[in-house]
């Protein structure tokens, strides 16, 4: 027995990091369908993916013998990328044509970018597009696993990216290499060489054969590795008609040589040319400079003079003194008239008050004598109110006695009304009796089938009352299941995770938590476990308590769903799904009970048809157990009944209607009455509130106050005035204020420009000082002479760079001539293995293929077009053709790789469709070929392998 760990392993493996979800997934393709221990464990493990020695099925494909052997894809599996949370396997490969076929948002892409990362991507990257295809649950990882064959060999890569970063890969079920090394190995079994630091891989002939979705359109455009490859099996064939290797090493040279001097702009910076250009040009603008400093010098002397002049005019005492006296004055002048202006606005403000105070006693007055007006016109609507009061009352009593009399008449029409219809309805009942004998059996038997019917009825609905699932509670409780499903997922890829092992001879002998096993078991970490082997001893382990909030919501989530299943009285979803279908059926039943009710019901009119029945019947058996009638009665006898009817009832409708108009009068009178006396008694309330403010605001000795109050106002008002517009006329305004601070500030002024002019005479005149003594003290003459010497040389110097730039550009378009006149030889091994492609879709066309391998032009009848100008579906069918045939000649020189299109053939038509897919199955006997596509209907008959996308 032992338990398999990260510290059981070597001291070298044990630095790699801890395994978690990567390992997970690698058991899941390595270890599928594991058995007891025993010697042929590893065997059977390694038959999971077939080896390809050149037998067996696949021995019809004829990979080169020699060069880098084939790769086939064998299975994908994913956790934590796009729409895939758990585990989920592409399988189905075979070496030849595998499709794909499978509706849009399947994750078709997504496994795809999957594949790519695993294989290009190291297993630390944080990158943009490994985030962008992480599962959005961010607990958890990017687990991502790929089997593939590669030289009769299986392996299989396992990579954790994101979170628990992991890396492994192993050789016939065996480990073979982890963390970084598993990266490179992979890349070196591949032909792959990383990228230095952080840069983009290049994915050499997987970048032109590989194609994403919405790529397909575009040209292929060979990496630098892939041209490399190119390159180098076409020169073995064709390199010595153009000079081979060395003339394009030549032309490099030339070239790199070249490009050190000029750009298509002119000379390059930092170049020997520009270098060159920019000496002669530095020498050319320095002795200039020491020409016109010569110059300057002469100039230099005159101004210093000048300034000496003007400084001693500045430095004359008697003009600052005169500035000083005038700027006293000036401030003098300018304080006195503001004094006297902020002594006009304090008059100003208690005018102000005054005007205020004058409102104030006018605005009281007023109040008053409103006050009064509205009391005395209270006091004339109360008398009105008064008389109005009464001629309503004598209003209500004549409105009464014609009520009362209009009652009488109605009860003498309603007495003769009855007598006749009583007359009327002995008259019918005797017509009836006779009828009711021939319609009795009939009513009899269909009020039997309705009290059948609503006897069903009534058991369905006790049934339904019993049933206590609804879809809304079905709906919370599938909530309530997905969120537990979610919770231990997440929970179980963020725990360690125990696994053991068992020898034969230890079977029985461990037992986990109190429950012995007899094989291998694991087991996510999530809580306390024990260990316990028999005669040995007992092993606890305690996992962090990192997830401890999680498995509480975890637990509540489960009290929460057994909650809803009891409150809908089921054991299971399934069984509160059954009983929801069941109520469903029984509701349909009962509605199907109700309408054969209401098809018998509208035979008799409105209401419950049982007691329409069975009134009917009970009308007809009185009739006929009580008709007593030697004959039928006469129908004149029924015509003088209705009409004595109908006399009776228009003479009641117009007693009828007389009461009615009484009544309303009456009941008009009687409302006007009260709405008077109600307003009677609001205006004398109003009267009696208005009669104690009058005397108190509006009387006679309070107006005389008021009046008073407000002539004292004005009078104060006047005088302030008065006293304003006196002061206003001796003090200045706002102009000749301003006069004052601005011939003030003009003297300040113009005294700190007296101070500031002589600082800078002064200092201009030192500079000037040190400008002569430099330029006079450091041997000018000397300088020019030895700067003309050094710009003659630098001018011969550029004569010879510019020489030798001629010469290579001149060389360079030789070679570059000499390599083009070889070109179409060049590229004839692709041609080659392009001719049968584009033969059976373009009869007779011919393509044109730059040095790049991108299409250039496609001939057709004497006609050329553009690649660019052909239609979006042409370019697509030509790109997927040149990379076809590029795949053909790497896997005919020993090198192919598997050839995946995403999506591709959008634009094709039937008939072109159909011979695309010839030329994939043709394509499929050099390589492996995989297809994905989102249109079923339309790649039906491409054949192949069907690749199906399933639970790992």
């Amino acid at each position: 027995m032992r338990l398999a760990g990260p510290r059981s392993r070597s001291a070298a493996r044990a630095a790699e990091p801890s395994r978690s979800g990567g390992d997970r997934l690698r058991r899941r393709v390595a270890g599928r369908g594991r058995e007891a221990p025993g010697p042929d464990r590893g065997r059977r493990r390694r038959a999971r993916f077939p080896r390809h020695r050149g037998g067996g099925p696949d021995a019809a494909l004829p990979y080169g013998d020699r060069g880098r052997p084939a790769m086939i894809i064998r299975e994908i599996i994913v956790a934590g990328v796009g729409r895939f949370a758990s585990p989920t396997r592409l399988a189905g490969f075979t070496p030849g044509l595998n499709v794909l076929s499978a509706p849009n948002e399947a994750g078709k892409s997504t496994l795809f970018r999957a594949l790519r990362t695993c294989l290009f991507q190291r297993h630390t990257s944080d990158t943009a597009d490994i985030r962008n295809i992480a599962t959005g649950d961010a607990a958890l990882p990017v687990e991502i696993t790929v089997a593939f064959s590669l030289d009769g060999r299986d392996y299989v890569l396992s990579k954790s990216f994101l979170r628990s970063r992991s890396a492994l890969l192993t050789r016939d079920g065996a480990d073979y290499a982890r963390g970084a090394q598993a990266d490179e190995t992979v890349w070196e079994l591949l032909g792959l060489k990383p990228a230095p630091g952080r840069g983009q891989m290049d994915t050499n002939s997987f970048g032109i054969l590989w194609v994403e979705q919405s790529r397909s359109f575009e040209p292929p455009q060979p990496s630098d590795g892939a041209r490399d490859t190119l390159t180098s099996i076409i020169a073995s064939e064709v390199g010595t008609l153009v000079g081979g290797e060395r003339a394009r090493a030549v032309l490099d040279t030339v070239s790199a040589a070249l490009a050190e001097r000029e750009t298509q702009r002119g000379p390059r910076a930092g170049g020997p040319l520009r270098a060159a250009i920019d000496e002669a040009a530095r020498l050319r603008g320095e002795e200039a400079d020491l020409i016109a400093r010569r110059a300057e010098l002469e100039t230099e002397f005159d101004a210093l003079a000048r300034l000496r002049s003007e400084f001693d005019r500045l430095r004359d005492p008697r003009l600052e003194a005169e500035l000083r006296t005038n700027r006293d004055d000036a401030r003098a002048a300018r304080n006195a008239a503001q004094a006297a202006a902020a002594e006009l606005r304090t008059r100003e403000i208690e005018v102000q008050a005054a005007q205020e105070r004058f409102a104030r006693a006018e605005e009281r007055l007023n109040a008053a004598r409103d006050a009064r007006k509205r009391f005395d016109e209270a006091e004339a609507r109360l008398e009105a109110l008064d008389r109005e009061v009464v001629t309503a009352q004598e209003q209500a009593m004549l409105a009464e006695e014609r009520s009362h009399a209009a009652l009488d008449a109605l009860a003498v029409a309603d007495e003769a009304l009855t007598q006749a219809e009583e007359a009327l309805r002995r008259h019918n009942l005797a017509v009836e009796a006779a009828q009711a004998a021939s319609r009795l059996a009939g009513w009899l038997a269909r009020r039997d089938e309705l009290k059948s019917l609503t006897n069903r009825i009534a058991e369905i609905e006790a049934a339904l009352a019993k049933t206590l699932a609804t879809p809304e509670r079905l709906a919370a409780a599938r909530a309530l299941q997905d969120r537990i499903v979610a919770l231990e997922a997440r929970l179980d890829a963020q725990a360690g995770r125990m696994e053991i092992r068992l020898q034969p001879e230890g079977a029985s002998a461990v037992a986990v938590d109190g429950e012995a096993i007899a094989d291998g078991f694991t087991k996510a970490l999530r809580g306390p476990t024990r260990v316990s082997v028999a005669g040995i001893g007992e092993i606890a382990i305690t996992p962090p308590e990192a997830g401890a909030a999680q498995e509480r919501e975890l637990a509540e989530a489960r009290r929460e769903l057994t909650a809803a299943l009891d409150a809908m009285g089921s054991a299971s979803i399934a069984a509160a799904t059954d009983a929801i279908d069941g109520a469903r059926a029984l509701r349909m039943e009962a509605e199907g009970l109700r309408r054969r009710i209401d098809a018998i019901g509208a035979e008799f009119g409105r209401g419950d048809p049982v007691v329409a029945l069975d009134q009917r019947i009970a009308v007809a058996q009185a009739a006929v157990s009580a008709a007593g009638l030697d004959a039928a009665p006469e129908a004149g006898d029924r015509d003088a009944l209705e009409e004595r009817r109908r006399e009776a009832a228009s003479a009641r409708s117009v007693a009828e209607t007389a009461k009615t108009k009484a009544s309303e009068d009456r009941i008009v009178a009687q409302t006007n009455l009260a709405s008077l006396r109600s307003r009677l008694d609001e205006q004398r309330e109003r009267v009696g509130n208005a009669r104690e403010d009058a005397q108190s605001v509006a009387g006679e000795d309070a107006l005389a106050l008021r009046a008073q109050e407000r002539e004292a106002a004005a009078q104060d008002l006047e005088a302030l005035r008065r006293a304003f517009h006196e002061l206003s006329e001796a003090t200045p305004d706002a102009d000749e204020i301003a006069l004052a601070e601005a011939r003030v500030e003009r003297l300040e002024q113009a005294l700190d420009n007296l101070r500031r002019d002589l600082d800078r005479t002064e200092h201009d005149i030192r500079s000037r000082e040190e400008i002569v003594r430099r330029l006079g003290a450091d041997g000018l003459d000397e300088r020019l002479a030895r700067v003309a010497q050094e710009r003659a040389m630098a001018e011969r110097e550029l004569a010879r760079a510019q020489r030798a730039t001629d010469a290579l550009r001149l060389l360079r378009d030789e070679i570059t001539a000499s390599l083009a006149e070889g070109r179409a030889r060049f590229i004839a091994p692709v041609m080659e293995n392009l001719r049968p492609y584009l033969g059976a879709l373009f009869p007779g066309a011919v393509l044109d293929i730059g040095d790049d391998f991108k299409p250039a032009r496609l001939t057709r009848a004497t006609v050329d077009e553009a690649f660019d100008h052909l239609s979006d579906g042409t370019r697509e069918q030509i790109a997927i053709l040149v990379r076809l045939a590029l795949g053909a000649m790497l896997a005919k020189k020993g090198r192919p790789a598997p050839i995946i299109l995403d999506d591709a053939l959008v634009f094709s038509d039937d008939a072109r469709i159909e011979t695309m897919f010839d030329a994939l199955s043709r394509a499929a006997q050099l390589q492996q070929v995989i297809v994905l596509t989102c249109r079923s209907r339309a790649f039906a008959p491409i054949g192949g392998a069907s690749l199906r996308i399933e639970p790992a």
